[in-house]
């Protein structure tokens, strides 16, 4: 009895002796442990470019060259000088009208040594402004300072400026420059405009029935917007001119180049000046 009562024993036991006892392989599963694969998920690490959340990728600061004049360069006292701008990182823009500053957008100062805010010889809004040293300018050494600025005209923060060295001379070339009206002027669409012109080395007569080229003698032609050749608004040679503003001229920003010409209407390279002006309608 007792030997039978060790057999029964060992069929009651917790762990099944038979197929019969419907759990098959019922220990530890086969491959149950971690699963394949199972570790850190692939490229589950930091989202790539995901930076910190909610924070903007700073844009890249504005830079600014000067091409021309180049430094050291002979500039003529009272003449107009042709600057050639390269600006990277940041939107030259017309000033007139604008409300409030916005990052990456403005238009450059160009000032005389160390003239600063608004003793500036120049506030202008494109990459080839043109620059009169004043008459009464010292001969020698002087310096010209580009700086990019605010609608509001302040400096960027950090400024971005260049300064460009160079020698004050005489103006023994022909040159024109506008007395009135004054820069960034507005005015109506198909209105009237009066300019005050004054000539150096250049003496303006009426080109009609006159041939050939004589240096420093001719008339001039006014442009709008970059026109060039025989698309001008008027030729003329008396010194306050009138000329009328076509009526098609959209709103905004816009300027006027008085061109020096020879009697055959061919320009006189670099006796130019320009107006910037405001339209409206």
């Amino acid at each position: 009895m007792l030997a039978l009562s060790a057999v029964a024993g060992c069929f009651d036991d917790d762990t099944p002796a038979t197929a019969d006892s419907g759990v098959t392989d019922s220990g530890t599963p086969v491959d149950s442990g971690t699963p394949v694969d199972s570790g850190t998920p692939v490229d589950s690490g930091s989202p790539v470019d995901s930076g910190s959340p909610g924070v903007d990728v700073p844009a890249a600061p504005a830079t600014l060259a000067v091409t021309s004049p180049a430094s050291g360069a002979n500039i003529p006292i009272g003449a107009t000088t042709q600057m050639d701008l390269t600006v990277t990182n940041f939107t030259l823009a017309n000033f007139v009208g604008a409300t409030g500053n916005r990052p990456g957008i403005g238009h450059v100062h160009v000032y005389l040594d160390a003239n600063d805010n608004n003793d500036y010889l120049l506030a202008d809004y494109i990459p080839r402004p043109r620059v009169v040293i004043p008459n009464g300018t010292s001969l020698g050494a002087h310096t010209l300072r580009v700086s990019l600025r605010n609608n509001d005209h302040s400096p960027l923060t950090p400024p971005v400026e260049v300064t460009v060295p160079f020698m004050a001379v005489m103006n023994t070339a022909p040159s024109v420059t506008i007395a009135a009206p004054a820069d960034n002027t507005t005015v109506a669409a198909g209105a009237n405009v009066t300019l005050m012109l004054s000539f150096m080395n250049f003496t303006s007569r009426d080109f009609a029935g006159t041939t050939g080229i004589t240096p420093r003698n001719g008339h001039f032609h006014v442009y709008l917007d970059g026109a060039t050749g025989m698309d001008y608004l008027i030729a003329t040679h008396v010194p306050n001119p009138v000329v009328v503003i076509p009526a098609t001229t959209t709103a905004g920003a816009h300027r006027l180049t008085v061109s020096l010409r020879n009697d055959d209407h061919s320009e006189i390279v670099g006796a130019a000046t320009d107006l910037r002006f405001n339209v409206t309608r």
